[in-house]
């Protein structure tokens, strides 16, 4: 049916591109009580391109009235030279599947993360884990699909003595396979429980302090990924520019071929080979963009689109990698902040943000400090990059260790 749909929509003039998506997924939650999910999933996302304007239309059915609907979106929309289907790129495939019991998984790690009831209150826990298929065919040759697993862990807890409550503190790691350390997960919780116990009032105000991998994640990464796109930088919406001194020895780049990660793929949304781009290396090197985007800025495309099959493709990076070459000193006492809040309400026009440090200890004396308010801005934050301790873990998208930030402040 994907080819007869296509060949129709040639038939009638039109270039046509079907991205799919086939979903199966079986996931565990507890909260107030425990339940289980089997989920299967399947869509499909149609692009039709003539005369400069294109038309979209998707559906969890692949029949004719997907292309009828993609043509009554075709017939209203707006002529732009940029309006073009992407063309054929030549993909070297990763290996993003293994094979493993879905179910069985997801019940040994629940019983592991289950376990830590008797040390704290467990709040919820969630685990999951799925196959998929992503696909792309279009009237230009293209034609492209690869399987991808996934395994997410979840845990929220906090310590109750008393009137003592600690804050909520969440740890969650995703992978593409099972074969990871589940006790890392658990040994990174119970010290933070530990550590929130007996929280003290911090009265100074700081300017320095060490972000962990998850405040990253948290922080920076939505920030940055709003920043170095294409479509903000075209439209001035981003405090970053071309060749912009940052600083130097910091590299971050978007890596979309690390072995284990979720958001590893062999080729975008748009069925484009895969690349490396180089984000940051002491000025701004690259801005990401998607097929549409580097046509419009008239740039070198970088391989960035990203989409489910109910959206049109927008830019998004894989993996960030941070490394920067100064090493921290464990000899200074410094804050660490390790949970953040309310990065939504931040400016990501300008970079400027003000969110609550929820979690968050003094470094030399593991002793956990009260709510603080952290502001700052996204340039000063990588201005500001002092030193990192090179012991790297992912949260999310992001591969980086724990940094020395000077130039945001805390209070």
């Amino acid at each position: 049916m994907l080819d007869n749909l296509i060949s129709k929509a040639k038939s009638l003039g039109f270039a046509a591109e079907i991205f799919y998506i086939k979903r199966n997924e079986f996931s565990i939650n507890s909260e107030k009580q425990i339940y289980s999910r089997n989920l299967k999933e399947e869509g499909y996302g149609l692009r039709i391109f003539k005369d400069k304007k294109v038309g979209f239309a998707f559906s969890t059915n692949l029949n004719d009235e997907l292309l009828d609907n993609a043509i009554k979106s075709w017939k209203i929309s707006e002529k732009d030279d940029a309006n073009e289907i992407p063309q054929i790129s030549t993909v070297n495939k990763l290996q993003l599947f293994t094979e493993f019991d879905k179910k069985d998984v997801c019940i040994s790690l629940f019983e592991n993360l289950n376990e830590l009831k008797t040390l704290m209150n467990v709040i919820s826990i969630y685990t999951e884990a799925h196959e998929s298929e992503v696909g792309i065919v279009n009237t230009e040759g293209v034609n492209i699909s690869e399987n991808r697993s996934g395994v997410t862990v979840g845990i929220v807890a906090n310590n109750k003595e008393g009137a003592n409550v600690s804050p909520e503190i969440y740890e969650y790691r995703s992978f593409r396979d099972p074969s990871f350390n589940i006790d890392e997960i658990k040994e990174d919780i119970k010290f933070r429980i530990n550590i929130t116990k007996n929280r003290q009032k911090f009265d100074k105000r700081t300017d320095t302090v060490i972000l962990t991998p998850k405040a990253i994640s948290e922080l920076l990464v939505p920030l940055l990924s709003y920043a170095i796109t294409e479509e903000n930088n075209y439209r001035g919406k981003t405090p970053l520019k071309e060749n912009m001194d940052i600083k130097s020895g910091l590299k971050i780049i978007d890596d979309p071929t690390i072995p284990n990660s979720l958001y590893s793929r062999s080729f975008d949304s748009e069925g484009q080979q895969s690349k490396t781009n180089v984000i940051i290396d002491g000025k701004v090197k690259t801005f990401l963009n998607n097929w549409y985007w580097s046509l419009k800025a008239k740039k070198q495309e970088t391989s960035s689109a990203s989409r489910s099959y109910s959206t049109i493709p927008s830019i998004s990076p894989s993996n960030i990698k941070i490394d920067f070459n100064e090493k921290l000193s464990a000899d200074e006492n410094y804050v660490v902040v390790d949970q953040v809040q309310g990065v939504h309400t931040s400016n990501f026009d300008t970079g400027d943000f003000s969110v609550v440090a929820s979690v968050a200890w003094l470094s030399k004396e593991e002793k956990g400090i009260r709510e603080m308010i952290l502001t700052g801005n996204i340039l000063n934050l990588l201005k500001g990059i002092e030193a990192e301790d090179h012991k790297y873990k992912q949260y999310n998208n992001v591969l980086t260790s724990n940094i020395l930030v000077k130039g945001i402040y805390l209070t």
